[in-house]
């Protein structure tokens, strides 16, 4: 997916001629300075913010997690999955598979924050689309939990190979979940760097530090 936009706010030019080349049916990890634009871009890619430029290949079928967990209060967690696909199989086969059949006919209000979460992830993976935008889905959680969602994102990834934009501030998780690492500058933002990381997916090493710090010193920088 090639992206190239501009995008402005007022006086305030988030991006001016941005380009970015996201991997195909790759997990792909957005990072960069507070503000840079990183839920901006993802807004463009969805539709949901104007911008000039294109996108190509254009697509409306998206699945989209974002920071707070979206679930419709007034549905069960079943029927907040079969609005969005109306395959039972399927349905049964996800909440099995990652452990939540015992969430099934309760309501949001009744889940806690990391549960409410494993039902956005399910959501947004059962949905008819190839590619899945991920605003920042664990920054509310705690340490322990929200690496435990990670290994779930990764799990998810490895069964459906869709295409994954995840925007993250945390550095340690774009080196564990990132395939590919997009570094962005400030405002008027612009890809600073693209990264390959045959390291994603695994515990941390010596090689896994050593881009750690690379990262870091890019944001910094």
């Amino acid at each position: 997916m090639e992206i190239k936009l501009s995008k402005a706010y007022g006086n305030v030019i988030v991006f001016d001629d941005f380009n970015i080349e996201v991997q195909d049916n790759q997990l792909n990890c957005i990072i960069g300075p507070s503000g840079c634009g990183k839920t901006t871009l993802l807004q463009c890619i969805a539709g949901l913010a104007t911008y000039e430029g294109k996108i190509i290949p254009t697509t409306n079928k998206i699945g989209y997690v974002f920071q707070e967990d979206r679930l419709f209060p007034y549905l069960t967690v079943y029927k907040n999955l079969e609005i969005i696909n109306a395959n039972q199989s399927i349905i049964n086969q996800y909440l099995e598979e990652f452990h939540v059949s015992d969430l099934r006919d309760k309501y949001p209000s009744q889940l806690s924050g990391g549960e409410k979460q494993r039902i956005a992830l399910i959501r947004a993976f059962i949905a008819e689309s190839r590619l899945i935008l991920l605003d920042e889905p664990f920054k509310s959680l705690d340490y322990f939990l929200a690496w435990s969602l990670c290994e779930m994102l990764v799990k998810l990834y490895q069964k459906t190979k869709k295409t994954m934009i995840l925007v993250t501030h945390n550095v340690e998780m774009a080196v564990y979940l990132g395939q590919y690492i997009h570094v962005l500058s400030n405002k008027p933002a612009k890809v600073k760097k693209t990264i390959f990381n045959p390291h994603a997916f695994h515990k941390f090493n010596e090689e896994s530090l050593s881009l750690y710090n690379e990262l870091l010193n890019l944001i910094k920088g």
